[in-house]
């Protein structure tokens, strides 16, 4: 049985360290579940990560011009930059390492021939989309056919033994229901294999809730009624968790639509965050190694720093709070910073209830959309 990942599922984890990836291994290797990267997506996950240490590094470049322009201060160590280049090269090594690790498979170029690929294209069959994209999808679909042809003549089959992952769901499925689109099932069929073989899912969490095996109750309840309970307000687990956020959270730009914030006021940057932590919603699932994911919803006062056009400043400044701290950051903008109290998911996964190994944090947008 295989679980296949598409590149934009893993985008922002492109080390494979986070914990929804982390859960989903651990859940795949105890259900006997091979997790497979095609290699067109390893490729793509290779060319993601070399653009965004080229463009971290082009700001990190500018970020210290300005800063010798205007102290008379190196801010940048070339030396370091070098060792990053370095880093950023060995990627791919990297990735197939960390993907052999944890018994993963990256799966090879697919049977499909050059002739077949053409004819889908020109006839517009699924995944290629009307304007003709498609090409890798193509090429992912292909190889899940090679993977679903071991079960081919088996009627017997009730149950999905491949489960792709992937958020482009509209270019392999007809609905929201996540059906298959006909082109696809039609391909399934014509190699005898059931269409029920083969089950997508739009993330990490939601393929390993397919997962789901005898879960130990015991443990369950017991770590329940640690997280919401008094115990975890004085425990060594806030503290650290406190501690994750407080070291995540700053710097980091988020969406307008993700925090429930107007459009005026454009790129939202958390420059600190004030203590005033409330904890709800509290998931927990048990892992096979002794180990627990837990899901929480925190909400905190953020100080972001904003831009907003002189137009409009003036008006934020008077009904929105806006407190502007350079009013000719350049001819159209002015610079400043708004609070806001946001509210957003941390994941993260703890083996005692003291110490964090993997830990993720974004906004919750519904959260946010319901207080605003």
């Amino acid at each position: 049985m295989f679980i296949v990942i598409d590149t934009n599922s893993v985008n922002g984890d492109l080390r494979l360290k986070g914990p929804a990836i982390k859960k989903l291994i651990n859940k795949a290797t105890e259900q006997g579940y091979k997790m497979c990267f095609p290699e067109v997506v390893v490729a793509e996950m290779e060319k993601h990560f070399h653009e965004r240490i080229e463009v971290a590094l082009r700001g990190l470049r500018k970020s210290a011009k300005t800063l010798d322009e205007l102290l008379g201060v190196n801010a940048l160590d070339e030396r370091s930059v070098k060792k990053w280049e370095s880093l950023r090269e060995k990627y791919p090594k990297t990735i197939k390492s960390t993907i052999a690790k944890f018994g993963g498979l990256i799966l090879k170029e697919p049977t499909i021939s050059k002739k077949e690929v053409m004819l889908k294209a020109v006839n517009r069959k699924k995944p290629f989309q009307d304007s003709g994209k498609g090409l890798q999808d193509t090429l992912i679909w292909a190889s899940i056919l090679d993977l679903s042809k071991r079960y081919a003549e088996r009627p017997s089959i009730i149950e999905p033994r491949i489960i792709f992952v992937t958020a482009n769901h509209t270019d392999f499925c007809k609905s929201v229901a996540l059906d298959l689109h006909d082109d696809l099932v039609e391909e399934l069929e014509n190699i005898n294999v059931a269409p029920v073989v083969v089950k997508i899912v739009k993330s990490l969490d939601d393929a390993s809730s397919m997962l789901l095996s005898h879960v130990d109750d015991i443990k369950y309840k017991e770590t329940m009624a640690f997280l919401t309970g008094e115990s975890f307000k004085n425990s060594e687990l806030i503290v650290e968790l406190e501690g994750k956020i407080q070291e995540k959270l700053p710097f980091t730009q988020l969406s307008n639509d993700d925090i429930g914030l107007s459009d005026s006021f454009e790129d939202p940057t958390v420059d600190m965050i004030h203590e005033d932590y409330v904890f709800q919603n509290v998931n927990v699932e048990p892992l096979s190694n002794g180990e627990i994911a837990v899901t929480i919803n925190v909400s905190l006062t953020c100080l972001l720093d904003v831009f907003v056009t002189k137009y409009d400043a003036m008006h934020l400044e008077e009904y929105e709070g806006l407190s502007i701290y350079d009013h000719d950051w350049n001819n159209h903008y002015v610079a400043g910073q708004i609070e806001r109290n946001i509210w957003f998911k941390a994941s993260f996964i703890t083996d005692n209830l003291r110490d964090i190994s993997s830990f993720e944090i974004e906004p919750d947008e519904t959260m946010n959309c319901l207080e605003s």
